[in-house]
């Protein structure tokens, strides 16, 4: 059972508590502006992952972010961080949970960016090639992470009739194309989605 730690948590909190990997010398990055976001899950939302040679289940997470005017974000007031307090009662009425922005350690970082700052997932790590800047992420910490969110009872583990419900899409991407099969390129395909399928029975659905 997941703990209910989303109450406790602050409506707003204050943006400075995001760490910071850009200083003054820093070179800008030719990435768009983002604000800073909370992860979000709901229940229904899991795909499978590989932590550590393992199959599991883990949560698929979505971005809240605190940009005013979109989301039910408001403007601060007097110039302050933005009012995120009715963006994150309506996601918490939908299902949803919200990640506190401190979990484990906290999991967002700003970098400068050439048209003002852009706020990333810890686990991306962008670089300058020239004119463009490419984001490089480290998926394997990013799927331990997730599992860290089950495992620590944030999150609860799935429903079985979740998991089934997605295991049923799955099968039937593969039976449409059953009758295409005699075609090399489509029973490749064919092959990759029954791939799938085996490994969502095989995984793990908590820690």
């Amino acid at each position: 059972m997941a703990k209910n730690l989303t109450k406790a948590q602050p409506a707003a909190p204050p943006l400075q508590m995001v760490s910071a990997s850009a200083a003054g010398a820093a070179p800008a990055f030719n990435l768009k502006p983002c604000p800073f976001f909370y992860l979000t899950h709901h229940p229904s939302s899991w795909e499978v992952g590989e932590v550590d040679g393992k199959r599991y289940w883990l949560p698929r997470l979505k971005r809240l972010k605190l940009a005013p005017g979109v989301n039910a974000v408001r403007q601060g007031r007097k110039g302050g961080p933005p009012d995120a307090s009715l963006a994150i009662a309506q996601a918490q009425r939908q299902g949803k949970t919200i990640i506190p922005d401190t979990f484990d350690g906290g999991y967002v970082h700003k970098v400068r960016g050439a048209r003002g700052w852009v706020h990333l997932l810890k686990f991306d790590t962008p670089k300058n090639l020239g004119r463009t800047t490419v984001i490089k992420t480290d998926h394997e910490a990013y799927r331990a992470f997730r599992l860290k969110l089950v495992t620590s009872g944030l999150i609860a583990p799935p429903e079985p009739e979740i998991l089934e419900a997605i295991m049923d899409r799955q099968r039937n991407r593969s039976e449409r194309r059953a009758d295409q099969a005699h075609i090399p390129r489509e029973a490749k395909r064919i092959e990759r989605e029954e791939a799938k399928l085996t490994e969502m029975r095989e995984a793990v659905a908590h820690g």
